[in-house]
């Protein structure tokens, strides 16, 4: 629409004749091809390399000019100028030669074994065995209506489950650690629910104070298969905190009991059907992890390069405040339901006690996947623990 005003305006108008006619913009103009073409792939390869500032893009955004300018000069003027056909097919042979090189290259997975994949291992120190291959489709669904009605529904291959995992997306996110943890006799199923039209959530937030149980048909659904699987000791409720309490620190009074009345009603129909439930203390919710670090790439001025956004860190005292009410909602609901309702704390696994911080790596491992969501390594220093306290719940130690 703006290409269309400005050319019905006509040569005359004011923008025209003396804006986009002047010098540099008729120079930015003869370059605009080629600086469109660099300023994608040093961004877009920037971005990849970790988080970019300011100042950093002013850079890249001067040189990405610079390498356009030079390209118009030494490529495009001297192809364009050029009527020899042969020439120019024997540049355009060379560079789809080069295309299909980096193909056969990229289906390959690269040179696995060069220097470099050798200092780039922090990106991936966050993986950790996965599910550790015991995982199976199947969550011990007495109604098989409901076989395909569920985002997730797994389970460990080797016993019955006798605990149960239902929740968001953070469920997902820590279902690989607890199954791969899990010891014998007391093994694992889960039903969860990422964002979105399948998703798990906790009925009632302040965010949401017009939801009611019958709108979460997920949530429901879930509860009654795991009140109907008679091997199910206990359930383990993970749900993000923001679902819970989405005004967290800000929280009214009001807001923290509507939280309690709609996590409570999930709670309540789980312990009347004699089944232990616990809670888990949502994991803190720092910068995305790709605004935590820079990955390694032989090149010692990138290399040594340590910002990172101040969010990748948070102290624990701070963390610990911030989530105090949402702390109290699961508290006050353990006070209400003695030897039935418990609230597992994973901070000591998750922050640095030493350091006195919660942060996006601990011991040089990754700690986050994606957005709030643990690693599969961070899974696992939840998932022991845990696994040790569930074992303990049901044993009576």
């Amino acid at each position: 629409m703006g290409a269309t005003l400005l050319i019905a305006a006509g040569p005359r108008a004011w923008i025209n004749q003396y804006f986009l006619a002047s010098r540099p913009m008729v120079a930015l103009g003869l370059i605009s091809y080629p600086l469109y073409l660099w300023h994608w792939i040093l961004l877009s390869y920037a971005q990849i390399w970790g988080p970019v500032f300011v100042v950093q893009r002013l850079m890249l955004v001067a040189l990405s000019v610079l390498l356009a300018w030079l390209t118009y000069l030494f490529i495009e003027k001297p192809l364009r100028n050029n009527d020899s056909v042969k020439q120019k097919a024997l540049v355009l042979l060379l560079g789809m030669a080069i295309v299909l090189a980096c193909a056969l290259v990229f289906s390959k997975n690269g040179f696995e074994k060069r220097p470099l994949n050798q200092i780039t291992q922090f990106e991936f120190s966050g993986e950790d065995g996965g599910n550790g291959g015991f995982q199976e489709d199947g969550c011990g669904l007495s109604d098989s209506s409901l076989n395909h009605f569920f985002a997730s529904c797994l389970q460990d291959r080797r016993e019955p489950a006798q605990f149960a995992l239902i929740g968001d997306s953070h469920a997902t996110s820590l279902w690989p650690g607890l199954i791969r943890t899990s010891v014998p006799q007391y093994r694992w199923l889960t039903i969860n629910g990422p964002g979105g039209p399948q998703n798990m959530r906790p009925y009632l937030s302040n965010a949401r104070q017009n939801v009611s149980a019958k709108d979460s048909v997920y949530t429901d659904k879930a509860v009654e298969q795991l009140i109907a699987n008679p091997n199910i000791k206990v359930v383990l409720l993970t749900f993000s905190s923001n679902s819970l309490l989405p005004s967290m620190a800000d929280a009214s009074e009001y807001d923290q009991a509507e939280a309690y009345k709609g996590l409570d009603s999930v709670v309540t129909k789980l312990i009347s059907n004699h089944k232990k439930v616990v809670l888990l203390v949502d994991n803190p919710h720092l910068a995305a992890p790709q605004d935590c670090f820079h990955r390694k790439v032989g090149i010692s001025v990138l290399d040594n390069f340590n910002q990172i956004e101040p969010a990748c860190e948070m102290p624990i005292d701070q963390y610990l405040a911030f989530t105090a009410k949402y702390r109290a909602v699961l508290n006050k609901l353990a006070l209400a339901h003695p030897n039935a309702v418990y609230v597992f704390d994973a901070t000591p696994y998750l922050c640095s006690k030493e350091e006195g911080v919660c942060s996006y790596q601990k011991e040089g491992r990754r700690m986050y996947s994606y957005g709030a969501h643990v690693s599969d390594y961070a899974a696992g220093k939840v998932g022991e623990p845990l696994n040790q306290y569930l074992t303990g719940i049901v044993s009576g130690k």
